[in-house]
C-alpha cells in the first residue's frame, strides 16, 4: 500500500495548516486553560513533586494537563474520530481520508537539547525508519503503520508534534515570570515513506534507547532535526513555493531574554531566545530571521485578551 510523495506531503501541509487553524482561533481559551494550574498551583503542586520524584518517567508541571486542552479543541472543532489502536499518541485520530497522530511534548527552557530547532519523535509516534542505530546492536523500529486500510480505502498515517517551552511554575512564582508558554509550535514529522527524500540527515541523537544489562539494543526515538529539513521539499520541487513544515507562536514578554544553564548535548549553554533561536541549533542559523517570518506570530495576552501580531525582522 502506498500513495504518491506528492500526495503524501499535501496531505501534511494541508492537516498542518488545519491544526494550526484550530490553535491560534482558539488561542485565548487555550492559554487561559494552561494559566489555570499555575493559579491552583498550591492545590497540586506538592503532590506533583512526590509522584516525580517516585516515577521514572520526567514530566514537565504542564506535562500531561495540556493534552487535554488540546483534545478538547480538535474534537470540537472537527469531526474526527478518536483511535483505539494502542500504539500511538493519547491525540490519535481518523479522518476522512488519513489518520492524524499529534504527539504533544512540553519542556522546560533549560532543556534546550529538547526543543532547540528539532523536536523528539517517539517509536510510538512515527512511521519513520531512521536507518542510523547510534551505537546500538539494532536499528530503530517505528511503531505506527505507515497506511491503514479502513473498509477498503487506505488511509495515509500522519505525525505531528506540538510541542509547548515553558518557564517552571516554581521559576514563574519565585522570579517573576510571565506564566504563558515561552512557545508553542507545531511541526510536521515526514512520513516514512519520504525517506528516499530526507534520509537520515534530519534524525539527530536518540533521546534514550531500549538497554539489555546495560547495552543498546536499538534507539526507542530520535531527534527530528526540522532546521535542517524546514519546508516540504517535494511541494517545493513541483512549485517552487516553500511550505514550512514548522509553525510557531512566541510570548512578546520572553523576546530575546536571556537564560543561562540551557543543557545542549553534554554542557550548559547561555542562550538569547527569540522566533529565530528557537528554531535553530546553537551557533548555527540553518532558517534565517526573514524566513522564521514567515510561520512565526507573536502573543502578547493584555486583559486576559491574547493578541497575535506578525513577526517583524
Amino acid at each position: 500500500m502506498s500513495i504518491p510523495s506528492c500526495a503524501i506531503e499535501c496531505l501534511e501541509a494541508r492537516y498542518l495548516n488545519e491544526i494550526w487553524s484550530t490553535i491560534t482561533g482558539n488561542i485565548n481559551t487555550i492559554l487561559e486553560r494552561i494559566r489555570l494550574g499555575f493559579l491552583v498551583k498550591e492545590s497540586w503542586y506538592p503532590i506533583f513533586e512526590e509522584v516525580q520524584k517516585e516515577s521514572k518517567r520526567r514530566l514537565t508541571d504542564l506535562g500531561i494537563g495540556v493534552e487535554r486542552i488540546f483534545h478538547w479543541k480538535f474534537a470540537k472543532e472537527y469531526d474526527w474520530k478518536p483511535c483505539s489502536i494502542p500504539l500511538g499518541s493519547n491525540l490519535f485520530y481518523e479522518t476522512d481520508d488519513a489518520f492524524i497522530n499529534i504527539d504533544v511534548k512540553t519542556a522546560y527552557v533549560e532543556n534546550g537539547w529538547d526543543y532547540l530547532g528539532l523536536v523528539i519523535v517517539g517509536e510510538a509516534q512515527t512511521t519513520y525508519p531512521m536507518q542510523k542505530k547510534w551505537g546500538a546492536r539494532k536499528k530503530f523500529q517505528p511503531r505506527l503503520s505507515k497506511y491503514y486500510k479502513v473498509q477498503e480505502k487506505i488511509k495515509v498515517c500522519l505525525t505531528y508534534v506540538l510541542q509547548i517551552v515553558h518557564v517552571s511554575f516554581k521559576k514563574i512564582q519565585s522570579k517573576g515570570y510571565d506564566p504563558n508558554p515561552i512557545a508553542i509550535m507545531l511541526v510536521s514529522v515526514p512520513h516514512g515513506d519520504l525517506y528516499s527524500i530526507y534520509g537520515d540527515d534530519i534524525c539527530g541523537e536518540p533521546k534514550n534507547f531500549k538497554k539489555k544489562n546495560n547495552v543498546k539494543i536499538r534507539p526507542k526515538n530520535f531527534r527530528f532535526l526540522y532546521s535542517k529539513a524546514p519546508y516540504f521539499h517535494v511541494i517545493y520541487n513541483m512549485s517552487k513555493k516553500k511550505n514550512y513544515r514548522i509553525k510557531v507562536l512566541f510570548n512578546k514578554e520572553y523576546v530575546d531574554m536571556v537564560f543561562s544553564d540551557v543543557s545542549w548535548k553534554r554542557k550548559k549553554i547561555t542562550i538569547q531566545l527569540n522566533p529565530v533561536s528557537i528554531v535553530n541549533h546553537p551557533n548555527q542559523v540553518l532558517i534565517r530571521a526573514k524566513d522564521v517570518a514567515k510561520f512565526t506570530k507573536l502573543f502578547s495576552v493584555k486583559d486576559n485578551n491574547v493578541i497575535l501580531e506578525n513577526y517583524k525582522v
